[in-house]
C-alpha cells in the first residue's frame, strides 16, 4: 500500500532530525491535523532552525495529509502503519489491543459531545502532543469550553503517556478506523 511507504519514509526522515529543526518538524506534524493549524512563520521567535524544520515537514507531509483527509482507503493504510516488522505481529499483543480499545473509547465519547464542550475537547486533543501545550482556561474561552477541555485532558493524558512510551499501544491507537456507516467524529485525524 503506497501510504505505508510514504509514512514509513517520513518516519525514517523524522528520526534523522535533531534539535530545533526536529522540534519544528514535530510542531507541523501535530498542527497539520488541527481544524485551524498554526503556521510555521508564526513561530519565528523559536528560531530559524525551528521554522526550517516546520516548513520541511509541511512540504513533506501536506501531500499525504490531503490524501489522508480525502481518500478513506489511503487513511486506512496510513493508520495501519506500524514500526514493527510484519513477523512481530503487534496486532495480537495486549498493548496493541489496549491502544485500539482506548482509541475507540475516545472516539465514542467525543462523538457524543456538542457545542462549546466539544470544541474544548477538540482543542485539548490538538494540544496534548505539543511540546508546550496551551492550557484549557484562557481569554475568551467559556466555562463550557474549559470543562470540555478539562474532561478531554483527564481522558487523554493517560492515553497519551502510553501512546508515547509503548510502541504496540501506539500502533493499536493508530490502527483505529471509524466503523463502516459511522459519521466521522471530527477529531481532525487524532493520532
Amino acid at each position: 500500500m503506497v501510504s505505508r511507504i510514504v509514512v514509513r519514509g517520513s518516519k525514517q526522515w523524522f528520526h534523522t532530525l535533531t534539535g530545533d529543526y526536529r522540534d519544528g518538524a514535530d510542531y507541523w506534524s501535530i498542527q497539520r491535523s488541527l481544524l485551524t493549524p498554526g503556521s510555521c512563520s508564526s513561530q519565528r521567535y523559536r528560531g530559524q532552525d525551528f521554522v526550517y524544520g516546520c516548513v520541511a515537514a509541511k512540504q513533506r507531509l501536506d501531500p499525504t495529509n490531503i490524501r489522508r483527509n480525502t481518500e478513506p482507503g489511503y487513511k486506512a493504510g496510513r493508520n495501519a502503519y506500524s514500526e514493527h516488522p510484519a513477523s512481530q505481529s503487534p496486532g495480537t499483543s495486549s498493548l496493541f489491543k489496549d491502544g485500539l480499545t482506548a482509541r475507540a473509547a475516545w472516539e465514542q465519547w467525543f462523538s457524543t459531545q456538542v457545542g462549546d464542550y466539544r470544541d474544548g475537547a477538540k482543542f485539548w486533543a490538538g494540544q496534548r502532543s505539543l511540546p508546550g501545550p496551551d492550557t484549557c482556561p484562557g481569554a475568551g474561552r467559556s466555562q463550557t469550553f474549559v470543562s470540555g477541555c478539562m474532561a478531554a485532558k483527564a481522558m487523554l493524558d493517560p492515553m497519551e503517556h502510553r501512546r508515547r512510551s509503548e510502541p504496540d499501544y501506539r500502533a493499536g491507537w493508530n490502527t483505529y478506523t471509524e466503523p463502516a456507516g459511522t459519521p466521522a467524529s471530527g477529531t481532525g485525524g487524532l493520532y
